[in-house]
């Protein structure tokens, strides 16, 4: 019984994630720049490659950046007290792969905060470190 939304598998090298973690993107930005016909927010060239890595970039460290949510949300109270877990995209209890990927392809709200909250830790935790140390910013 595999997760549906997991790319790593026993057997699985790590190309091939790679090379999936790609397809996803490119997958991805050409769906955006079909559905931005409609309200005319096409991404550049350079903007579609910005999208695209960063979608690749949170593929390639799902696990450690899933791990850090999870923990991150756990250790604020409130969200316990309030039961506000899904408006932070996690689960009380991430124990069951298959459900939480169960509940990220039957919630879209479910889905797009978690996918909001992994994005913004990977650019807090990786990228923006990354850009710091080549002086971009």
């Amino acid at each position: 019984t595999r997760a549906p939304l997991r790319l790593l598998t026993e057997g699985t090298e790590f190309w091939e994630i790679q090379y999936q973690a790609g397809k996803i993107a490119e997958n991805a930005v050409i769906k955006r720049q079909k559905s931005s016909n409609k309200d005319g927010m096409t991404l550049t060239e350079e903007e579609a490659q910005t999208v695209g890595g960063r979608i690749v970039g949170v593929i390639m460290r799902l696990d450690d950046l899933e791990w850090e949510l999870h923990h991150r949300v756990t250790q604020t109270a409130w969200v316990g007290k309030y039961d506000e877990w899904s408006n932070f995209g996690t689960l009380q209890d991430e124990s069951c792969i298959k459900t939480l990927d169960e509940m990220i392809l039957n919630d879209p709200l479910f889905a797009m905060n978690r996918a909001e909250r992994l994005l913004a830790l990977f650019l807090l935790n990786l990228e923006g470190p990354g850009m710091k140390a080549a002086g971009e910013f």
